[in-house]
């Protein structure tokens, strides 16, 4: 299997800012980054939040959708 990385930016004038986290939600839900960027936005204003100030902010923008947080163990027995 030949997977070769594919240069993609979400932002609408394709500026690399420090909107990772909105990028790749915008990929990863198929949204728009504007569509991104609000979710965001709102969910800081409801938890008086500046958003990109905490995970948890976009973390709990994730779970309104139905995300699930799971965390990958530091060890890895069957390796």
């Amino acid at each position: 299997m030949n997977m070769s990385w594919i240069p993609y930016n979400e932002h609408p004038l394709n500026y690399s800012l420090d909107d990772c986290v909105l990028r790749a939600i915008a990929t990863a839900l198929d949204l728009s980054w504007e569509e991104s960027f609000l979710m965001v936005m709102i969910k800081g204003y409801q938890l008086k939040i500046f958003p990109t100030n905490m995970n948890l902010v976009w973390e709990s923008a994730l779970m309104d959708r139905g995300l699930t947080k799971h965390y990958i163990p530091n060890t890895c027995p069957d390796c």
